[in-house]
């Protein structure tokens, strides 16, 4: 799933292609579309709410790990978004501590970073200089 959203992208990519599109299914009943959209920034997380919302789920947001997994227990989501590096917790936390909550385990989690591509330290191959 690809959507352009002017200066962002959003692609979708998994392994578990139908289940995620089962997750997605705009056809369901209202009440299983929801996503709970996790960024510290609160204009992405504007952002991200209303292109959700404006396809018809319910979304429910939170400025960080920490009040994610308190929410996880009062909306069970369908999908979680949440960026990688926040305060607080970070998404890599985020999903860790998720994982052990009963009914989570499953839980498609989508991980968005505006790390520029620069930044990221990549491994280097035996030999490599």
């Amino acid at each position: 799933m690809t959507r352009d959203l002017g200066k962002l992208t959003v692609v979708c990519v998994s392994t578990h292609a139908p289940r995620w599109a089962a997750v997605l299914d705009m056809n369901g009943p209202a009440p299983t579309r929801r996503i709970l959209v996790v960024d510290d920034e609160p204009a992405i997380r504007r952002l991200l709410c209303d292109v959700f919302a404006s396809e018809g789920y319910l979304v429910t947001q939170a400025a960080n790990g920490r009040q994610a997994l308190q929410q996880l227990q009062l909306v069970q989501p369908n999908i979680v978004v949440l960026d990688l590096m926040m305060p607080a917790m970070n998404g890599l936390e985020f999903a860790a501590k998720c994982r052990h909550i009963q009914g989570c385990a499953e839980l498609p989690i989508i991980l968005l970073s505006a790390v520029h591509e620069a930044s990221i330290r990549r491994p280097r191959c035996p030999g490599q200089a």
